[in-house]
């Protein structure tokens, strides 16, 4: 899914639940209509209750991805999960794709992080980089690992996938790379980095500690199994693992042939077992170099599942294999409408051990199989798979992710480790509410809390008591011409707002802004395509809005180079920067330049706010925030234009900020409290930035760097990506995940 402009979004979500709209009687409008907002009809603020501690929740749920280690049901998992490994004491060891970690669960129900993590540049929807790095624990790098394994001993043994190497981490939790070259893509024997892998996806490991590797063909034509000795010597076991390639037709076009690689084991003699999804065979490399079709019929079409004898037996997609301790084979297999966890014979017969119910297209909660990608089996015979799927029928729910146990002779699966995501569009009160990637916030001037709420495409009101009401109705459009009720339309991925003095509230959309009043009539009160979107020049949307006392509107408008001021009237000048002349310097109006516009807070005094972030595709440009007076003029606040992104805390003119993913737009909001301290939300390295009034010291106030999850309590305390940020008083709020958090600020 894709905002205005090609701008990515982090999660996708999608509605579970549409609220109706309600009329309005005309004798109690703006009662009802504040009411419907989460307000009150008196002017007097009404007071929320004060936070428990310094960070706690104040809406909507903080449950789902993220990597955060502890309980099995509190600990968070990444988007992907590719690899499954049970260790000698039980413990099951996870290949965190999307976190560029392995993970540990205990026997005793506790997750760690057993290498890697932290902040890498590794995202399902950008380019993948190489992110490499030996070392203890979290300073160990990974890059999307894919598969793990473990050997009699209790080493780990990781295929890391797109640093195209296979790694070590042994028992104290140190990482070495055993054999490949980082970032090096090949199929060369070897010793040690003198070897080549080209993205390993499968890993095993025998008794005597040799490690074999399955893999893509760097030139095509193939998909290699390699071997790796204890001393890290490489040399290859087949180049071609299956008979026939896989392929896929396009619309009007040729078929595409490719070799998927294979999924491998190794039982206690040497011999490897492979489950191939381009022949739909299991098949068996003896120690000795010669291979037999164990099971089934090599064929170059997913036919079906079919169980019986191994002359007769039908497989699909083959996703992974595992032995158990007593040496049966079982093989994760699918067909695209299901999936099942398969049993294979020493004669090759085969039987379905567990078969999921019918998944559509995306995976139901509970319907474990459908979803799954890995296997193993720990020592009491439970069969282990992960689950990364999502909460509802349609690409836009919430995602999450699962590790799931099936007992011997029990097709009912019980979650070990992660949770679902807490997603959906509810009204309620506190954790009862249920938002879908929430992201700017307003403050209304009667404490009411107003939530654009990006993936429901509607705007939520929440009031002083943590009582969530809707504004709009998902899946009505907002045609251009509109004027009439609030209930009568959507907000398209609203992801802005900004509020007046009298409670009015205004919504970017795209390069025009809507108008709510506090009655709840709705209209365009201006539009910028005519200034920030010419035939010669790329478009430009909305990035940063604010309000002053006056009731001026100010918009940041992405490249245009410039600050727009619309008066009450709804005329619009250019207030700083100069159209279509980026850059970095101050000055007073015209003479100022800006680059990629963000995120906009006002203070007391009318002094206005804007996230700078230079060229954002170049990293070696970095993020400012820039101060704009009533009469124009331009200073730089805090951050280094002239150094890449960073999170370094220090005096203004030493600090480094970072406001997007890298390579993306800007995500981070800006907020401003009574005493004219800014704070800066950082979604890539999970923190809230503040900078201080009185001498422009930047320190980070909440979050860890690089950990996701919410851990509530005294501060740093955890965030989930923080976006969207707003002060009342003496009380930060923050959005995050499904959920609005606030934090007390000293």
């Amino acid at each position: 899914m894709r905002l205005p402009g090609n701008r990515d979004i982090f999660v996708q979500n999608t509605v579970l639940k549409i609220q109706p709209a309600h009329a309005l009687l005309p004798s109690i409008i703006a009662f009802l209509a504040l009411s419907a907002c989460g307000g009150n009809s008196s002017d007097a603020p009404v007071q929320p209750p004060p936070p428990t501690t310094a960070l706690s929740l104040f809406a909507g749920s903080t449950d789902g991805l993220g990597n955060q280690d502890g309980t099995a049901t509190a600990a968070r998992l990444g988007r992907l999960v590719r690899g499954l490994a049970v260790s000698p004491a039980g413990d099951v060891v996870i290949a965190d794709t999307s976190n560029n970690a392995i993970r540990k669960l205990s026997t005793t129900g506790q997750v760690s992080t057993l290498a890697g993590g932290g902040v890498t540049p590794f995202d399902i929807s950008s380019a993948l980089t190489t992110n490499h790095a030996d070392g203890t624990g979290p300073t160990a790098k990974f890059s999307a690992p894919e598969a793990v394994a473990v050997d009699a001993l209790g080493n780990t043994y990781v295929a890391d996938t797109v640093n195209n190497v296979v790694r070590k981490i042994d028992t104290a939790g140190t990482t070495t790379t055993l054999a490949g070259q980082p970032g090096v893509s090949g199929n060369t024997d070897g010793s040690g980095q003198a070897a080549t892998f080209y993205r390993p996806s499968s890993i095993a490991v025998d008794r005597a500690g040799n490690v074999y590797v399955t893999e893509w063909l760097h030139a095509g034509g193939g998909n290699p199994i390699r071997k790796i000795t204890p001393s890290g010597v490489v040399s290859t076991v087949t180049t071609k693992a299956s008979q026939v390639p896989s392929r896929t037709h396009f619309s009007g076009g040729q078929y595409i042939y490719y070799y998927l690689p294979v999924r491998v084991a190794v039982d206690t003699t040497g011999t490897i077992y492979t489950a191939d999804p381009n022949d739909h065979v299991v098949r068996k490399f003896n120690p000795d170099g010669t291979s037999t079709v164990l099971s089934g019929t090599v064929t170059e079409d997913i036919v079906g599942y079919a169980d019986g004898a191994a002359s007769v037996a039908k497989f699909g997609s083959m996703d992974a294999i595992a032995l158990d301790h007593q040496g049966r084979l079982f093989v994760l297999d699918g067909n695209g409408s299901n999936k099942r966890i398969r049993q294979i014979g020493v004669d090759g017969s085969v039987s379905t051990v567990v078969q999921s119910p019918a998944c559509s297209t995306y995976s139901t909660p509970g319907h474990g199989l459908c979803a799954a990608t890995d296997l193993a089996v720990d020592t009491a015979g439970n069969l282990i798979v992960n689950e990364t799927g999502f909460t509802k029928t349609s690409p836009l729910s919430g995602p999450y992710t699962l590790i799931r146990k099936y007992a011997p002779n029990d097709a009912t699966p019980t979650v070990m480790a992660g949770m679902l995501s807490g997603v959906g569009l509810q009204d309620g009160m506190g954790s009862a509410a249920r938002f879908s990637h929430p992201v700017g916030l307003a403050m209304g001037k009667t404490g009411t809390l107003y939530i654009a709420d990006s993936e429901n495409h509607v705007i939520r009101a929440v009031s002083p008591d943590g009582t969530a009401r809707t504004l709009g109705t998902p899946g009505k459009p907002f045609p251009l011409g509109f004027a009439g009720r609030v209930n009568d339309v959507s907000f398209p991925f609203v992801s802005l707002l900004a509020t007046d003095s009298t409670e009015n509230l205004y919504v970017p959309m795209g390069a025009r802004i809507a108008k709510i009043t506090a009655a709840g009539d709705v209209a365009f009160m201006a539009d910028l395509n005519a200034l920030v979107n010419l035939p010669t020049a790329s478009s430009s949307f909305i990035s940063g809005i604010t309000v002053d006392s006056a009731g001026n509107v100010y918009a940041a408008a992405e490249s245009s180079g410039a600050i727009f001021k619309i008066n009450p009237k709804g005329d619009v000048t250019v207030f700083a920067g100069s159209l279509r002349n980026t850059g970095h310097a101050d000055g007073p109006g015209s003479v100022a330049r800006f680059g990629y516009l963000g995120s906009m807070a006002t203070d007391a005094a009318d002094n206005l706010y804007v996230i700078d972030a230079g060229n954002y595709h170049d990293q070696n440009v970095g993020p400012t925030i820039r101060k704009i007076t009533p009469a124009g003029v331009v200073t730089t606040l805090a951050g280094r234009a002239d150094t890449a992104p960073a999170l370094v805390d220090g005096p203004r003119t030493v600090a480094q900020l970072t406001v997007a993913e890298p390579n993306r737009w800007p995500t981070a909001h800006l907020a401003v409290d009574a005493k004219g301290n800014v704070y800066v939300t950082d979604p890539f390295n999970s923190v809230v930035r503040k900078i201080a009034v009185a001498d422009g010291q930047v320190s980070t106030l909440a979050g860890q760097q690089g950990r996701y999850g919410f851990a509530a309590g005294e501060l740093p305390g955890m965030l989930n990506r923080p976006m969207g940020a707003v002060v009342r008083d003496s009380t930060l709020y923050v959005s995050m995940a499904h959920a609005v958090v606030q934090i007390k600020l000293p």
